[in-house]
Formats: C-alpha cells, sequence, structure tokens
C-alpha cells in the first residue's frame, strides 16, 4: 500500500489523417485525463487522496495554433504520472485501472472563439467519443 505506481498513458492516432490535440494534456476529473478504479465485480472505487489532481489551462488565444499537439497517423503523445497506490485504491486486492481522455475544447468553442487559423486545424474536441484506455489489471498486497 506504500508504493508508488508509474502509470503510462499514450494517446495513438490510429486513423488516416492528421488531428491535433489541446496541448494541455494533464490529470483533471472531466477533462483531459482521468483515472477510474474498479473492483474485478465492475464497482468502482477510490483511494485516499490529500490533494486533487487537476489542472486548470487557459483556453488559447484567438489563431494561437502553438497550443495544439500535432498527431501524425501512427504517432502517439504520452504522459507518465507517478500516482501512490493509497491515492488509487482503498485497500489490499485486486482492481482494474482505466483512463479516459476527453478533450477540454468543443467544435463550437473553437469556432466561436479560436480564430481561422484553429478552426482550420482537425482537432480532437469534446464533440468525439470519450477515449478509454485499456483496462489494466493490478494486485495490492497489504
Amino acid at each position: 500500500m506504500s508504493d508508488v505506481v508509474r502509470l503510462s498513458t499514450q494517446l495513438t492516432n490510429v486513423g488516416e489523417g492528421t488531428l491535433y490535440l489541446f496541448g494541455d494534456v494533464c490529470w483533471n476529473p472531466g477533462n483531459f485525463l482521468t483515472i477510474h478504479v474498479f473492483t474485478p465485480e465492475g464497482k468502482e472505487v477510490s483511494g485516499k487522496s490529500d490533494f486533487l489532481r487537476d489542472c486548470l489551462p487557459p483556453p488559447p488565444s484567438k489563431n494561437d495554433t502553438t497550443r495544439f499537439l500535432k498527431l501524425d497517423p501512427d504517432s502517439f503523445y504520452g504522459v507518465i504520472e507517478k500516482f501512490s497506490v493509497r491515492e488509487l485504491v482503498p485497500g489490499p486486492g485486486e482492481y482494474d485501472i482505466v483512463v479516459y481522455y476527453e478533450a477540454a475544447l468543443s467544435s463550437d468553442s473553437i469556432r466561436r472563439y479560436g480564430g481561422d487559423k484553429i478552426a482550420a486545424l482537425p482537432i480532437w474536441t469534446r464533440d468525439q467519443p470519450l477515449l478509454t484506455s485499456n483496462r489494466l489489471r493490478i494486485m495490492v498486497k497489504p
């Protein structure tokens, strides 16, 4: 329970065309990367954390394309984050970890506030489906 887990998360472009992600890919409940932990029976559980992992990056400035990550086909963007086991799970046992990615920007906000340069980019927005990682099964010992 006192160990630290290094969790590597990759967003891979498996499509045929280039796409862009808003560049502040970080841990934030409801936006960007969100981690969920389940028992093998499917019940969602959580650990105890002394702080909330969240980030609130400012929206991109009008026509500022430098805040976006370009993902060509068959390329990926990844982040590695350290989590204490206590932060993830309530106690010893077997658990499944799932990470969700939801873009922070909607296509409507891009159209309204992004400007022509940003609006011309093929950006992954909130309007696309929620991306879900593979399940990672872990065993936590006392």
